[in-house]
């Protein structure tokens, strides 16, 4: 019995020492079979297992230049992506949180949201330009339109009461967008006055847009009026609205989508090859034997 015991202690022991088998070094960092062992088994092939390893060199390579540029995710990106992995598994996020592994999972979420960010960050000023030979060669035109606008807007949330009345903030705000309406029809630019009072980031370029679909009534609204001519006030988030469309133009919604496409994979081989440079500054040891 005790040889048995002995056996069975010395095969236990065997496995411990073969998981934390050091595999690589990446700048003084170890990585071992324990390590990866989820995303291996017995039956995974040599080149698997390398690839394996690659992409947890590569990570550890990523994190550590995400901490250097201080990019972290958010409290609250976290706790989001938390509640995803919840209701994807159908549970409720205390459960998930008792969970015995849930550290692992936490742990595995923040590295996840971490890398998206570092990604962002170094793709972020990559101005990516897709030639007509190339839309022509990849890219099929089809009869798809759509209407897109792009509008000046003016919001406002609140405004403070300037006497003992009790008028709702509702009211205040809407008399306010009034006065400025009355403004803008005796000569004022818009633009000018959404500087100066609209309370929405987007103040700072005179509330400008993006090129929008339109896919509301307030849009609707919008699309129909005359350039420069002052709409309705209408709700937005938190608070209300007046605007004014700009330009619009027809998009051809299939032939826009594979320019995105195409411009989303030029930007991945960006991101790629400032990875191959970030790994091929970096000290890293591979010991491939012992895959």
């Amino acid at each position: 019995m005790k040889k048995i015991i002995t056996l069975i202690l010395l095969t236990q022991i065997g496995v411990s020492f073969a998981a934390n088998t050091i595999i690589a070094i990446v700048d003084k960092e170890l990585i071992t079979l324990q390590s990866i062992k989820q995303e291996i088994s017995l039956t995974s092939s040599y080149n698997e297992k390398l690839l394996v390893l690659n992409n947890q060199i590569n990570n550890i390579i990523k994190l550590k230049k995400a901490s250097e540029l201080k990019l972290f995710p958010s409290k609250y990106d976290i706790n989001n992506a938390i509640s995803k992995v919840a209701k994807f598994n159908s549970i409720d996020v205390n459960e998930l949180k008792n969970y015995p592994e849930f550290p692992s999972i936490e742990r595995k979420i923040i590295d996840k949201l971490t890398l998206l960010k570092l990604q962002k960050f170094i793709t972020k000023d990559v101005a990516i330009k897709i030639s007509k030979k190339e839309l022509n060669d990849n890219c099929t035109a089809n009869t798809n339109n759509k209407k897109q606008i792009k509008i000046a807007q003016i919001i406002i949330s609140e405004v403070k009461k300037t006497d003992k009345s009790n008028i709702s903030n509702e009211l205040r705000v809407k008399k306010f967008l009034n006065k400025l309406k009355s403004h803008i029809s005796k000569g004022a630019t818009f633009t000018t006055i959404a500087k100066l009072h609209s309370q929405h980031p987007s103040y700072i370029n005179g509330g400008l847009s993006e090129w929008l679909f339109i896919d509301n009534t307030s849009l609707e609204g919008i699309s129909i009026l005359e350039y420069n001519q002052v709409s309705k006030i209408y709700p937005f988030e938190k608070g209300w609205a007046i605007a004014i469309k700009i330009e619009e133009k027809m998009l051809d919604v299939n032939l826009a989508k594979c320019e995105e496409n195409l411009k989303n994979l030029k930007t991945q081989d960006f991101y790629l090859l400032w990875l191959k440079k970030l790994k091929n500054s970096s000290n890293i040891e591979i010991f491939s034997n012992k895959l």
